[in-house]
């Protein structure tokens, strides 16, 4: 038995935080398929808010005679369209909730563990952000045929924009 565990080559440490965030943002993306319903409502939820200024300002321009300080329908579309993307990107939130965890003691049971809680709360997040962008698909194509947005963006501009989101993500 002895042999069989020295013949064993050991994990390095990135190989080890690798599996790590590769099982958590698994478990996380499990979890929030389980409640798809839920994860759902939360991301139209989260359209809802831009998409009631965008038809209040799209309503603003048309009475102005078709724009308000240079801003069209179409413009203010693919402005309040682009808040409701980065918004549902860009949506934080500490899945274990410190305050209350160090309030009620569980805290201290989760600093004994070998690796730091931050680790865990990144990896739910990013698997709860995955299902997230995997259903924003829809919702933006809604939004996007609903509202026709006007997109005046060069290919830098958009690059820099998706790398902006994916590091705030």
């Amino acid at each position: 038995m002895a042999d069989v565990a020295a013949a064993r080559p050991a994990e390095g440490p990135v190989r080890s935080w690798v599996a790590l965030y590769r099982s958590v943002i698994r478990n996380s993306m499990i979890n929030s398929l389980q409640y798809r319903a839920n994860t759902l409502v939360d991301t139209v939820l989260m359209a809802a808010e831009p998409v009631v200024y965008l038809m209040v300002w799209q309503i603003v321009a048309r009475e102005q005679g078709g724009e308000v300080d240079g801003y069209t329908p179409g413009r203010f579309a693919a402005y309040y369209v682009t808040w409701a993307l980065v918004r549902t990107f860009t949506q934080s939130g500490n899945p274990q909730n410190w305050q209350r965890a160090i309030q009620d003691g569980r805290m201290s049971g989760l600093l004994m563990r070998p690796i730091h809680p931050v680790h865990q709360d990144l990896g739910l997040w990013m698997g709860f952000g995955m299902v997230r962008a995997a259903m924003w698909i829809p919702v933006g194509t809604v939004l996007f045929v609903a509202f026709r947005p006007d997109y005046d963006s060069n290919p830098l501009q958009v690059a820099v924009f998706a790398l902006a989101v994916a590091w705030r993500w």
